[in-house]
Parts: C-alpha cells; structure tokens; sequence
C-alpha cells in the first residue's frame, strides 16, 4: 500500500494457447450455425466487421463441437481457467516482485463459469499461498465483475493497509 493509498502494482496475463484468424472462425461459425439462423450472413457480417485478427481459444477449435451440454462446457472452464489463473497470478506476482506466501487475500472474479469450488479455492494449494490466505469469489455480476473486483479489493487493502490482494478473473468467452 503507497501513502495515497491502494495501489496496482502489476498486472499479470495468460492467453489460451490456440488461436485462430477470424477468417478461420468465421467459417467454423458459419458451418456450425448457419443452418440454423433467420439471417445467418449477419453473423458472417457482425464477425467481419469487428475487425479482430484473431482469437485465442481455450480449447482446439474441433473440441467446441463435443461441448454439447453445460457440465462438458463449464467442466472445460474449470479446468482450463485453472490453468490459466494459475500462470496469470504466477505472472503478476513475478512481475510486482512478490511471492505467493505475501498474499493475504485472493479476489476472483467470472461470468463464464461455475465453479465449487471455486477457482480461486483450487488455486491456493497450486500456488503455494499461506494457509490463513483470506479468499473472495465473486460472482453472477456479469460485465462489471472485474470493475467490483477491483472496487472490493481496493476496500480491503484500505482496511487492511500494508498487506496484499490479488484480483485474478478468468473469462472464457470462447
């Protein structure tokens, strides 16, 4: 914690490792839904007009097919956003000059998934955080998940000056 205040002091990331050019995706979207839209050129259209390069996908692309129900999907989230988390947190951590035995309070935040329990419960054995680490999940907020996240971690740390937060969100929209 500075004088002012809470402060970030470092922003960590893991991208999934597949990614596909939007051309790619467009026609995976078009073979997948096309039949079954009113006006399926506007998907083709909205995708195009975006103008993304690309995406990075949690999975390969040919495994999105076999996700046929919400349990194969949201079983895919919790364990690639495990994953993932894992390597972001490891990365924000190294890059702030912290280890994981100086955190005192593990936020998570995602509207892509369900998870008990939670990702950030499956993380602190991983991580090697301290037994007394203090954890938040949160929840069912949707587009501004991250924005209370950061909102609930900054009330903590001007509760608890001088100690550590991590806010770790893990969205896998695809």
């Amino acid at each position: 914690m500075s004088e002012a205040g809470a402060r970030i002091s470092a922003v960590g990331r893991a991208l999934p490792e597949h990614f596909y050019d939007q051309r790619t995706l467009i026609a995976a979207f078009e073979n997948e839904w096309g039949d079954r839209l009113f006006n399926p050129e506007r998907l083709t259209r909205l995708h195009r007009n975006v103008q993304v390069a690309g995406r990075h996908l949690v999975l390969p692309l040919e495994s999105y097919a076999k996700l046929d129900t919400f349990t194969a999907a949201n079983e895919a989230f919790v364990r690639e956003g495990t994953e993932l988390g894992l390597l972001a947190v490891r990365d924000a951590l190294a890059l702030a000059g912290l280890a994981a035995e100086d955190v005192d309070h593990l936020f998570f935040v995602s509207v892509t998934g369900i998870a008990t329990p939670s990702i950030d419960a499956l993380l602190v054995n991983r991580l090697g955080l301290r037994t007394d680490v203090k954890r938040t999940p949160i929840f069912g907020l949707g587009c501004v998940a991250g924005a209370a996240g950061v909102a609930r971690a900054a009330d903590y740390l001007r509760a608890f000056p001088g100690e550590v937060a991590v806010l770790l969100s893990v969205e896998l929209c695809s």
